[in-house]
C-alpha cells in the first residue's frame, strides 16, 4: 500500500479544513441546525457526509482564495518568488544573487539576463523550474510545509470573509459575527503573507545549498539500539 505524499496531504488539508469550517459556521447561523449539531452525536455515515460536503465546499473556497491571492500580490508588485529581480531585490543578499545567476546558467542550462535586469513576468517560469530542481535534487520537506501552510491560511482567509458576507446578508443582527469573521480573515491573510515570503526565501536557499552527500549504505544501528546504548 502506498501512502499519499506529504505534499498531497498538505494540499488536501488546505482544501478540506477551510471548506468544512465554512460549512460548520454557516450551519450555526440557523437555530435548527445549531441545535442538531450541539445535541446530536455524529455517526460515521454523517461524518462521511460532512467530509464530502466540506471538501466540495473547500474547492469553492479555494477558487475564492485564488482570487484573493491574485489581487493581494498585485498590490505587492508580484509573488514573493519574484521579489529577487529588478534593481531593488529582496529576500537574498548580493552574494546570494550572484551565486543564483551562476547556478541558473550552470545547473538549469538557462542563458538569461542577471536577476537585476529581469522582470517578474520573465522570472516567474524560471522560478518554477528552480522549484522542480529543488524537488528533485534537494530536501523539499520544509518548502512543502511552508507551501501547505500558505494554502491553508489562504483558504481560511477566503472562508472567513465568505462567512462574514453571508452572515451579514442573512441578517443585520449578525453584524458582530461578521466583523469578527472579517477580522479573523485579516489575520489569516497576514499569516498567508508570512508563509508566502518564507516559501520564496526557502526555495532559493534550498537551490543555493549544495546537495547533501550520499548516505552511507552500511548497516547502522536502529533507533531502539541507539537508545539502549545511550541508556
Amino acid at each position: 500500500m502506498r501512502f499519499p505524499r506529504q505534499a498531497n496531504l498538505y494540499e488536501q488539508a488546505g482544501i478540506l479544513i477551510p471548506g468544512a469550517t465554512l460549512v460548520a459556521l454557516l450551519a450555526l447561523l440557523w437555530p435548527e441546525a445549531r441545535a442538531q449539531i450541539v445535541h446530536t452525536s455524529i455517526s460515521i455515515g454523517a461524518f462521511g457526509v460532512v467530509l464530502v460536503v466540506g471538501y466540495a465546499s473547500g474547492q469553492l473556497v479555494a477558487a475564492l482564495g485564488n482570487m484573493v491571492d491574485i489581487v493581494y500580490w498585485k498590490l505587492w508588485g508580484g509573488l514573493p518568488s519574484t521579489w529577487i529581480v529588478g534593481p531593488h531585490p529582496k529576500l537574498l543578499s548580493s552574494a546570494q544573487l550572484r551565486k543564483l545567476d551562476e547556478m541558473v546558467r550552470n545547473e538549469l542550462s538557462i542563458i538569461c539576463a542577471p536577476t537585476s535586469e529581469q522582470t517578474p513576468k520573465d522570472w516567474f517560469p524560471i522560478s518554477r523550474q528552480i522549484y522542480s530542481y529543488v524537488e528533485a535534487h534537494r530536501r523539499p520537506a520544509r518548502l512543502e510545509a511552508f507551501n501547505g501552510s500558505y494554502g491553508m491560511n489562504r483558504g481560511l482567509c477566503a472562508s472567513s470573509w465568505c462567512y462574514a458576507i453571508v452572515a451579514y446578508s442573512a441578517s443585520s443582527e449578525n453584524a458582530t459575527y461578521s466583523i469578527c469573521a472579517a477580522f479573523a480573515g485579516a489575520i489569516y491573510l497576514y499569516r498567508m503573507h508570512r508563509f508566502g515570503v518564507h516559501y520564496a526565501r526557502e526555495l532559493y536557499v534550498q537551490f543555493l545549498t549544495p546537495a547533501p552527500a550520499k548516505s552511507d549504505k552500511r548497516k547502522r544501528p536502529s533507533a531502539v539500539g541507539q537508545l539502549a546504548t545511550a541508556e
